[in-house]
């Protein structure tokens, strides 16, 4: 109650990603199950949010952290169906909500077509090896599109605010 998170109040993409964050912390965990890293990190994000450069990467940092506290953590270090490693060389690889994680690009129906890059920086947003002054913007964009289809996938519905963020993202 003592911090106002004044971005919120002055630009719209904040007041936008504040509000869709805060949807998905409802519809990700369930009431009276106490989640204070959830808490930390949301905080933590709107407090970052003053600096419009950074909104991005905090907010993927963000998805990443409350898909990981409700159980849901993608796994992108390896083959979430076969436990192989992949080949993160190849320009495309795969991700899949159903397996829970980046797969082989085979064509298959349940898997989303992603550039190898947008796993490597979620792999490294993962471990907090990365910094919002050597991110390119299009690739945190990307990264921060592929989990909200991810948790769209998990909750079964498309919470109100997801299309105030991704007012572009289909189904």
């Amino acid at each position: 109650l003592l911090e106002t998170y004044p971005a919120l109040r002055q630009r719209l993409d904040a007041n936008r990603a504040g509000l869709y964050m805060a949807d998905l912390i409802h519809h990700m965990l369930t009431d009276h199950d106490p989640h204070p890293k959830v808490y930390e990190i949301f905080t933590q994000t709107l407090t970052q949010m003053r600096e419009p450069g950074t909104m991005g990467i905090s907010l993927l940092a963000f998805q990443l952290n409350l898909l990981s506290e409700a159980g849901y953590e993608p796994i992108l270090d390896r083959d979430a169906q076969t436990g192989l490693d992949l080949d993160v060389d190849e320009p495309t690889l795969a991700f899949s909500a159903v397996a829970g994680g980046t797969v082989a690009d085979n064509g298959e129906g349940d898997r989303w077509r992603v550039r190898a890059e947008t796993i490597r920086l979620l792999q490294q947003v993962a471990r907090n090896e990365v910094s919002s002054e050597s991110m390119d913007a299009q690739s945190v964009e990307r990264a921060n599109r592929l989990l909200a289809a991810y948790i769209r996938e998990i909750i079964g519905t498309e919470p109100a605010a997801f299309r105030w963020r991704f007012p572009d993202l289909s189904a």
